[in-house]
């Protein structure tokens, strides 16, 4: 992740478009590095605060990244129907989450904001102008099905490292 923010921050430090790409891979990277910590030290301390300050992050990665999408490929009237239509599911995520204090609150809303709504505009965006960074985006997007089916399915190698460790890696 910190090698795509640097990236970004060297070709469009002031692009509006860039720096919500790059809260996004902060966010991703920052709830990645606590989530590992969490899983590290889950035997010695109360692993749920930091499981919600990874899943928070991961809320608010999605959020950016679907303001990034429709800023990228969308006009102005219509953007401005979607902006609230995000907020409100933001503010639904972070309801549910602290609420039900569970990871199906992040699949399902990492299902909603990637999986139905970026992966199909990015491969429109990819099929239309055979855009190749589209099309990586949502292949990158699609790939992240595996962590979550490890979890779901809960594939567990060993007792040590359970399906929860296997999904982050």
């Amino acid at each position: 992740c910190a090698v795509y923010v640097f990236k970004m921050w060297q070709d469009n430090p002031k692009d509006l478009d860039s720096k919500l790409y790059r809260t996004f891979f902060i966010m991703v990277g920052l709830s990645s590095f606590f989530g590992g910590l969490t899983h590290l030290f889950a035997h010695y301390l109360d692993g749920i605060s930091l499981r919600v300050l990874t899943w928070s992050l991961l809320g608010v990665g999605v959020f950016t990244f679907e303001l990034a999408t429709v800023r990228k490929n969308f006009k102005k009237k219509v953007r401005q129907i979607l902006f609230p239509v995000f907020v409100f599911q933001l503010i639904a995520y972070f309801i549910a989450l602290y609420n039900y204090m569970n990871f199906n609150v992040v699949i399902v809303n990492m299902l909603l904001g990637l999986f139905a709504f970026i992966v199909p505009i990015e491969m429109s965006t990819f099929f239309k102008s055979k855009n190749r960074g589209a099309f990586f985006i949502a292949l990158g997007i699609t790939l992240t099905l595996g962590s979550a089916a490890i979890h779901i399915l809960q594939l567990s190698p060993h007792k040590w490292f359970d399906h929860k460790d296997l999904a982050n890696v």
